[in-house]
């Protein structure tokens, strides 16, 4: 019942600002803001609106066209991926859901793509690994004083196979 009623809702977005819209009035504010916002001063976040602004998504139909016949595949940092989208890598995602960067890194593997690890993931490197298998581009790595080192140390423990 819970998931039919998470359909009807995603149904009626159909774009990112429904999408947005529709979180802002389900979740608690902080958590909205921590994912609807941008490090710092935002200035990147600004940006890339303004870039991505300059463009727009026209929906069109392939008459006769069987998905199966669309090969969707590439190499992205050496890995065949099933599509050319992957998660990028943001930490903390157990405030937004409770199996957090697991559940993302399985998401992206059964759907073929890579998921990227933060090292300010919540997560051990070695618990995501263990449980997607490939592909991943755990080695994007944010150094600051407080973790300098500890993530190199954990990395060939967590590697693409």
């Amino acid at each position: 019942m819970m998931q039919a009623l998470v359909s009807r809702r995603l149904e009626r977005c159909h774009n990112i600002d429904d999408l947005r819209r529709e979180a802002k009035r389900r979740l608690p504010t902080p958590v909205f803001d921590f994912i609807d916002g941008g490090a710092d001063d935002e200035v990147t976040l600004a940006d890339n609106r303004r870039a991505y602004g300059r463009y727009s998504l026209v929906p069109r139909q392939c008459a006769g066209l069987e998905r199966e016949s669309v090969d969707l595949s590439t190499t992205v940092l050496g890995q065949q991926l099933a599509w050319p989208v992957f998660t990028s890598p943001w930490g903390l995602q157990t405030l937004i859901h409770a199996h957090g960067e697991v559940g993302l890194a399985q998401a992206a593997h059964d759907s073929g793509t890579a998921f990227a690890l933060s090292s300010f993931s919540g997560t051990r490197m070695e618990a995501v690994a263990e449980a997607a298998p490939g592909p991943r581009s755990a080695r994007w790595i944010y150094r600051t004083p407080a973790h300098s080192g500890q993530p190199h140390a954990r990395e060939p423990r967590a590697r693409s196979p």
